[in-house]
């Protein structure tokens, strides 16, 4: 399901949820919310978080975990669409060292 909202300014707040089937037969539902900006060369840069949610023992660990997301949409070609790729990262707390 998405649920993109569009700002005065052109830029798009997408929120995507869905289902990712793993290779090894796992359900994990994620939600990703973010800022779609226009580049000036008119690509649509991405950037937000993404939260997971599985029953699986081998998946639960990321139940817990918070990712940051950043890509891009790019057109395929003339007439065939295009396609949006996404790189997600986990991120990790790590307290400040008091010096």
């Amino acid at each position: 399901m998405t649920f993109p909202r569009r700002r005065v300014d052109g830029a798009l707040e997408p929120e995507f949820r869905g289902v990712v089937e793993t290779d090894d037969g796992a359900s994990i539902l994620f939600h990703w919310e973010g800022l779609a900006s226009l580049t000036d060369t008119g690509m649509r840069q991405l950037l937000g978080s993404m939260q997971h949610l599985s029953d699986d023992d081998r998946y639960r660990w990321l139940n817990d975990r918070v990712c940051a997301v950043e890509g891009a949409v790019r057109p395929r070609g003339v007439g065939s669409g295009f396609d949006v790729v996404l790189d997600v990262s986990l991120m990790t707390w790590e307290p400040i060292s008091a010096t």
